[in-house]
């Protein structure tokens, strides 16, 4: 039996999110998650893990980081307006072909179940 990660003891919430989180992490990155079927949430984090606690204690079903991107604010601001017509509300879109493709190629580099994180100026090139 799983126990929810509110509920579960610091040492077993690290090893939760040591199993979800893309390798190289670890930094300033855009993020693209949500849960199965659902709407794809675009957002940045200084810290991937605890954005993913603050938002999987918030969210009615469980959340899976579709892809991330070592980037900051400007490139968040630019993947907003690249998928603008998709916006469903704040940083929330719609799950349509065109993020998933871009959610793919980030992807492109899974190793193992991690993800390969692509530097900010490679994405910022593909991005447009």
């Amino acid at each position: 039996m799983s126990v929810p990660f509110n509920r579960a003891r610091p040492g077993h919430r690290n090893a939760i999110l040591a199993s979800i989180l893309p390798k190289g992490a670890d930094g300033p990155c855009i993020y693209f998650l949500g849960w199965a079927g659902g709407p794809i949430k675009i957002g940045y984090a200084r810290n991937l893990g605890r954005r993913w606690q603050e938002i999987q204690i918030a969210a009615p079903y469980p959340i899976s980081i579709w892809a991330a991107v070592k980037g900051d604010r400007r490139l968040e601001r630019e993947y907003h307006h690249r998928f603008r017509a998709h916006r469903l509300r704040g940083e929330w879109f719609d799950r349509v072909p065109e993020i998933e493709a871009e959610m793919a190629r980030l992807n492109k580099g899974t190793v193992n179940g991690h993800l390969v994180i692509v530097k900010s100026d490679e994405n910022a090139k593909n991005a447009k």
